[in-house]
């Protein structure tokens, strides 16, 4: 994140998101392998069943799943249906129980996604800081059955309790969550 917000790296969509993250991942994966048969791998777009997970990594048999999103101000892109996107993911990763890690991280420039004042669609599924989901409760998207696109009707159901926690940088925001 830093690295970002200081210009250091430039990214332009969640392709070079997940470029980036997977090399400072790779690097320290390397660093923690001292002994010569210790063994650190990653890859990117891995596939688990019939989804694909942004990046798995391991060290030795700890294995890790990474979901990544980047949304970036300047795309115009469809923010309700973003916002559902990352609920989507968070509920994909609590499905993984093969994995001892997961993590999900979701960058923006849009200071819509933390703060903005989520009304309508956008309302059903917000993740604005500080939105708590608890174990059980249904995220309803409020379009469902209304668009030809049915592809994010569904209501999903979070496995664990979430909080959504926002950090600011440099007009950056990000979102980790630990799962």
């Amino acid at each position: 994140m830093q690295r970002i917000a200081t210009g250091r790296v430039s990214i332009n969509k969640e392709a070079s998101l997940q470029l980036h993250y997977s090399s400072v991942l790779l690097t320290y994966g390397e660093l923690f392998c001292v002994e010569p048969r210790e063994t650190f791998t990653i890859e990117l777009e891995s596939a688990s069943g019939r989804k694909s997970i942004d990046i798995t990594c391991a060290l030795g048999e700890t294995r890790a799943s990474i979901e990544l999103k980047c949304f970036r101000k300047a795309s115009n892109r469809a923010c309700d249906t973003d916002m559902y996107d990352v609920w989507y993911d968070l509920e994909r990763l609590l499905s993984y129980q093969e994995f001892a890690v997961r993590k999900f991280f979701c960058l923006t420039d849009n200071p819509y996604y933390p703060s903005g004042t989520h009304s309508g669609h956008a309302g059903s599924v917000s993740i604005r800081d500080g939105i708590i989901c608890e174990i059980g409760s249904m995220i309803a998207p409020s379009w469902a059955g209304t668009w030809k696109d049915t592809s994010r009707d569904r209501c999903l159901t979070l496995a664990k309790r979430v909080e959504i926690k926002w950090i600011r940088n440099r007009g950056w925001y990000s979102l980790a969550i630990t799962l």
